[in-house]
């Protein structure tokens, strides 16, 4: 016998879908509102600053790029989450911004790490980048075929953050990185020090 949509959408999505009650994580736009100008600031003719190494002002200008979209991605999945997530079209549109913002900020974070000459990486921050990028690798690299019969997708959406069958990251932890992100960025940009 073959399934139905019902069928399907109980077993692959259901299960998920029904635990979802106060999915409402915070949007980050308004606290970064001059990101906009980063790469306007970014001095593609390269002076010393200080805090791009020689060299490196395409990977600090990749940088920004990916810490811009990391931001804008966030906004949207938090907007997304504001629909009806009982909707699959709203909730895979949702995942898919916060996978969008998991992979820039995971980008961000190896290209600043690689742009930088000063020293901006505390022991949080490499944790948060470590937290983005498990679920970056996660969630890029599966192969549909050998999810679990039950599974529709490696990692999902909760009503605390994003989660496996092995792992979970909460949106805090994934805001907190890609505000972080942001920080570092601004610095590489040359508009602001990383403080606030």
């Amino acid at each position: 016998m073959t399934p139905t949509h019902g069928d399907l959408r109980s077993a692959f999505v259901e299960k998920h879908l029904s635990t979802l009650t106060a999915c409402a994580p915070r949007g980050l736009g308004d606290e970064f509102p001059e990101s906009r100008s980063w790469l306007d600031e970014f001095p593609l003719d390269w002076k010393p600053n200080g805090n791009v190494r020689y060299g490196k002002v395409p990977l600090a200008y990749a940088a920004i790029r990916r810490a811009e979209a990391a931001i804008d991605e966030w906004d949207l999945a938090c907007e997304a989450t504001r629909g009806d997530l009982r909707k699959l079209s709203v909730y895979f549109t949702a995942l898919r911004h916060f996978e969008n913002c998991v992979t820039a900020a995971s980008q961000g974070f190896d290209l600043c790490r690689r742009a930088l000459k000063v020293t901006l990486f505390t022991e949080a921050d490499e944790r948060a980048a470590a937290q983005l990028t498990w679920l970056y690798s996660y969630a890029g690299h599966f192969d549909p075929q050998r999810l679990a019969p039950s599974s529709l997708y490696p990692v999902w959406i909760t009503n605390d953050g994003i989660q496996s069958d092995r792992h979970a990251v909460t949106f805090e932890e994934i805001r907190d990185a890609v505000k972080r992100l942001a920080r570092i960025a601004r610095v590489a940009a040359g508009a602001r020090d990383a403080g606030a």
